[in-house]
């Protein structure tokens, strides 16, 4: 529901945040607190030192809340560990780890992130009432990317396989074609179980307006630029453009 900036001093534990929402003038919310030691050399957490909650707290439209502290409690400490499988031709290049909360599972609070290329994983979590934790890993080949994710974990989660579909290769227009029209056709390789959004954008701005981005969805591995000239929006004229397939998995239909 919300963004925010945020400063920390950790030296003195003073910190202050900035928070946005959009709805009524005021809303409510809870503070998390974590406070843990990490791996210089990969920002990796090797141990929790702290946590705590600040609950029931009433944020008004341009209002300023102070004495918000929080007191910390010794933390129980996990272990996340298993093995990422990526696929040919790919690099890994990011594991993430965020909890969500029971309360209000659409609050990922990301905890940390794993940028080397090991796929072997072995984490220290924090075990939280009320949490569970979600692992994310991304992977590279080119301009591909391709990703991953496992839901619902407890702190201890051992024996973890996660494997990264690779994402669809692109075909049916050559990279930096001309004369490309309303009706062309796009094409891209099939992923298990997935459907497809068909991004068709604008490679920059252009003076005297934006010209026309479109978004396609589609369960087939092929589609064409629609003709949408009648509603003004047709392809800019000796625009460039960029075109994306992001394929999501696994879901049924596009009813699903």
């Amino acid at each position: 529901e919300t963004a925010w900036t945020w400063f920390l001093d950790s030296s003195t534990g003073a910190y202050q945040m900035s928070p946005r929402w959009n709805g009524p003038s005021t809303t409510t919310g809870t503070i998390h607190a974590l406070q843990w030691q990490f791996d210089p050399t990969t920002n990796v957490p090797t141990a929790y030192t702290g946590y705590g909650t600040r609950p029931n707290v009433v944020l008004a439209d341009g209002g300023t809340l102070t004495g918000q502290d929080i007191a910390l409690v010794p933390v129980t400490a996990g272990s996340l560990s298993g093995t990422i499988t990526v696929p040919s031709g790919y690099t890994l290049v990011s594991k993430t780890v965020s909890a969500a909360f029971a309360a209000s599972p659409a609050a990922q609070w990301s905890l940390f992130g794993d940028y080397t290329s090991d796929a072997a994983i072995a984490y220290v979590t924090p075990s939280l009432a009320g949490t569970s934790l979600t692992l994310e890993a991304d992977a590279q080949a080119g301009d591909a990317h391709a990703s991953a994710t496992k839901t619902g974990m407890s702190a201890n989660a051992d024996g973890i396989a996660l494997s990264i579909p690779a994402a669809p290769v692109l075909g049916g227009l050559a990279d930096g074609a001309t004369g490309v029209s309303a009706g062309a056709r796009l094409s891209w390789s099939r992923m298990s179980s997935a459907i497809y959004l068909v991004q068709i954008t604008p490679s920059a701005a252009t003076s005297g307006g934006q010209p026309a981005s479109y978004l396609l969805f589609t369960a087939d591995t092929t589609a064409s630029i629609p003709n949408l000239s009648s509603l003004a929006l047709a392809l800019g004229r000796s625009t460039a453009y960029d075109w994306v397939v992001a394929g999501i998995a696994p879901v049924a239909s596009l009813d699903d």
